[in-house]
Formats: structure tokens, C-alpha cells, sequence
């Protein structure tokens, strides 16, 4: 047959120059050049030093010219697409069995243009496929190792090789991707290779590590859901008591960390109820109380934390005067307003998921591409006669992931101190 160089590259003689080769020898005898030179006589393209591997007479004139030249050649040479398929499908297995990396990519080579030849014999194509699978899995190239076993399948349901290969790629595709589906066909692939060969034992083995992925895949997406649905439930509440969160700026030292300080509502009477963080910033301690209803008072959970007579726990190895500054009677609570930004969705955000897609207005949830609003910062004294949620409500309050609070005992030189130049609302000194 007769190829000129446009064809092999696509390139037709209509771009640059005259459609046919000029009158004058056979047409085998001229080529294109690719340029607006038009075409040459062959004999002057030898005569000028650029004889193409394409036309040389003797097989080993060229050899080491490069996979692709040598492709290109056997292209032209074989009689019909099946057998330029054919022999790409060995010129690539030649490849891999040199089991390195650069043999890997020239076997992909090989097995692609052995498929570009679009021979008529579905099983020489079938096992283009799964072989080019084989050496994408080599160069950890899972997504097109997997594509190839899926044609490869197409082409001859139950190719043993191409299920083998395909379970693989798609096992290694699931967790990155956090795919079920992909997980679900390692699992079908598996089992399907395990009932053809059921004295395999690389099927079985492959069927039970698809399965323990699968399980722990719809585990987190049982759990991912749990956290949904305590988000927009959260979301709604928080909201409906108009309360201000923010992230939290304490979880290295809330016990549990940041999923143990954590906001639950009562189902039942539709009640929240915050774990409370005590701070005491002259000690550098804490004290934490995991659940505080909404509808408590702040009072009847300082009487607990300092109970006349009994010495704070923290206080152990301070100071003396420490036990005895910090009574139930003599110690105030105060909490800083803007401490942190307001989230708008607070639910969401405290439960580290964004809301549902469908939303709109949920691609400025956390206000990222936003710069944060300003606001003067300021201490508040606490009214410990007023319920939680009142204390909460109040204009400024932005809860830094829960509700924390600042322990200080009034007239002492480090209450002094700690508010010196800061205006306290509620606190005359």
C-alpha cells in the first residue's frame, strides 16, 4: 500500500499545497514535506540527507529510531488492521516483559496504536485492553487501568485477566476518590472472578479486601450523614435562638477534644445543652462541665465548681492564697464579646460539614472569600442569676465553638491587672 507523510500525521496535502503529487514517477516516489515546499521527489529527499525511517528499504537501516518510527512501520507494512493489531499486541508484551518503567510506557504505546488500527477480531482487542490495563497498573495509572478492563469486559464478558486487573485499579480508586460506586465494582469484579476460578486464591483475596473497603465506606457514610443531619438540626436551633458561634479556639484543652465539646438537642424537649468551659487565666487552669441546659443558671453550676469550704482541684501545689481568693462568694465570670468571627452556618461549621450542595447560599459559608467584619471587643460580667441562654443571647456574644467563661475574683491586683486599659460593661471597678 502507499502512505504519504500527511496521512500518518494527519495533516492533508490541501493545507499547504496542491492535492496530488506533480505529474512525473509513481506517487510512492514523492513525498509530502509538511511544508509550504509542497512535495519532494524521494530521490531528492536522500540526496539531501533526510531519508525518513518511513521509506527505507532495509528493515535494520533505522533500527533504535524509536518506538514510535517503529510502530509507524509496521503500520504500513502489515497486509490488513487485524494483523497490524496482532503484531502491536506482541511488540507491546515484548515491552513488558522488560518490567521497568520505560518498558511499561512503551507498551502502552504499542497496545494503543495496535487498537488505533481497528482490526475486526474482538478477542486480539480484548486482550489490547487488558493488556494496556496491565501496564497502566504498573505505572499506577488506576483510573485508565480500570477504563481498559471495563472495555476489555464489553468486548469478552468474563476475561478473567480484565476482572483480576480491573477489581485492582478499582480498589485503589475507592478509598482516594471516597468512591462507593468504584468500590462496589472492585466487589463485583471480584466475585465474578472468584465464581469463573474459585480455586484462585489472588480472587479471594481480592473479594475480601474489597468488601472490608466497602463496609468502612458505608460506615463513613453512615456517619457523614449522622453529622448532616445533627448539623441542620443544630443549624436551625442555634439559629431560632438567634445565638452567634464561631470556631473554637479551646480544643486542645477541652477533654475529648473538639468532637467531645459538642452541643446536643433534646429530642424530647427540644432543649440544648452546652458543654461550658471555666477558665482561670491568673492559674493558666480550667475547669469543664461536659452538660449545662439551656434553661439553667450559671449560678447553680459556679455553687458545684466552688463550693464553700472545698478548694478548687486546680488549686492543689498553687499558692495558698489561691485556694482562698477563689471562693464561691468572692469569684465573678466574664466572657470578651467578639472574641472570635460569627459563622453563618453555625450548625454546619460545628460539626466540620457545609451544608447540603442544593443550597445556594452555602458557598460563602464560612465567609473565606470575605474580609471579616470589625467589631469592638469588650468584657461583660456575668449575670450568673440569668439562665444560659440568656447570657448566650446577648448582643456581642460570639461563642467561640461553646460557651467559655472567665474566672476572676474582683479587687484583687491580678483582676487589676487583666483589665487595666479594657473596658468591662457590666463591672465598675
Amino acid at each position: 500500500m502507499s502512505t504519504h507523510r500527511d496521512d500518518i500525521y494527519g495533516v492533508g496535502p490541501d493545507v499547504y499545497g496542491p492535492a496530488a503529487p506533480p505529474p512525473g514517477g509513481a506517487e510512492q516516489d514523492w513525498e509530502w514535506t509538511g511544508t509550504t515546499t509542497g512535495y519532494k521527489h524521494r530521490d531528492e529527499m536522500i540526496a539531501g540527507g533526510r531519508e525518513d525511517p518511513l521509506f527505507a528499504d532495509e528493515p535494520d537501516l533505522f533500527e533504535g529510531a524509536g518506538m514510535e518510527y517503529d510502530a509507524l512501520r509496521a503500520l504500513m507494512v502489515e497486509d490488513t488492521p487485524e494483523e497490524a493489531a496482532a503484531a502491536a499486541k506482541d511488540r507491546g508484551n515484548d515491552e513488558v516483559k522488560k518490567k521497568t518503567k520505560a518498558g511499561y510506557r512503551s507498551a502502552v504505546g504499542h497496545y494503543t496504536l495496535g487498537l488505533d488500527a481497528k482490526g475486526g477480531d474482538g478477542a486480539v482487542n480484548a486482550a489490547l485492553h487488558a493488556n494496556r490495563a496491565h501496564a497502566h497498573l504498573q505505572l499506577e495509572n488506576f483510573g485508565r487501568a480500570l477504563w481498559d478492563c471495563e472495555r476489555c469486559l464489553a468486548l469478552q464478558p468474563g476475561h478473567v485477566k480484565a476482572l483480576h486487573r480491573g477489581a485492582t485499579a478499582a480498589l485503589r480508586l475507592a478509598p482516594a476518590d471516597r468512591s462507593m460506586g468504584r468500590a462496589k465494582r472492585a466487589v463485583e469484579m471480584a466475585l465474578e472472578g472468584a465464581r469463573l476460578e474459585p480455586d484462585n486464591p489472588g480472587f479471594r483475596s481480592l473479594l475480601k479486601k474489597s468488601e472490608e473497603v466497602l463496609l468502612s465506606m458505608q460506615a463513613a457514610r453512615a456517619a457523614e450523614e449522622d453529622r448532616r443531619r445533627w448539623a441542620e438540626r443544630m443549624d436551625e436551633a442555634i439559629k431560632r435562638r438567634g445565638l452567634a458561634v464561631g470556631p473554637s479556639a479551646y480544643d486542645d484543652i477541652v477533654p475529648g477534644g473538639k468532637d467531645a465539646a459538642m452541643a446536643e438537642l433534646d429530642a424530647k424537649s427540644g432543649e440544648l445543652h452546652w458543654p461550658v468551659l471555666v477558665l482561670y487565666p491568673e492559674f493558666h487552669e480550667s475547669d469543664y462541665i461536659q452538660d449545662v441546659a439551656e434553661t439553667d443558671t450559671v449560678a447553680a453550676h459556679l455553687d458545684v465548681l466552688l463550693a464553700e469550704g472545698v478548694p478548687p482541684e486546680w488549686g492543689e501545689g498553687k499558692a495558698p492564697e489561691c485556694s482562698r481568693a477563689y471562693t464561691r462568694a468572692a469569684t465573678r465570670l466574664y466572657y470578651m464579646t467578639h472574641c472570635v468571627a460569627e459563622w453563618d452556618f453555625p450548625g454546619y461549621a460545628l460539626r466540620g460539614v457545609r451544608p447540603a450542595e442544593a443550597e445556594e447560599d452555602a458557598k460563602a459559608a464560612l465567609k473565606e472569600e470575605e474580609p471579616p467584619k470589625k467589631h469592638t471587643q469588650e468584657w461583660v460580667q456575668v449575670d450568673e442569676g440569668k439562665a444560659l441562654a440568656e447570657i448566650l443571647a446577648e448582643p456581642g456574644h460570639v461563642l467561640p465553638g461553646l460557651p467559655v467563661f472567665h474566672a476572676l475574683v474582683p479587687g484583687t491586683p491580678f483582676h487589676a491587672e487583666f483589665f487595666h486599659s479594657q473596658h468591662c460593661r457590666g463591672f465598675a471597678p
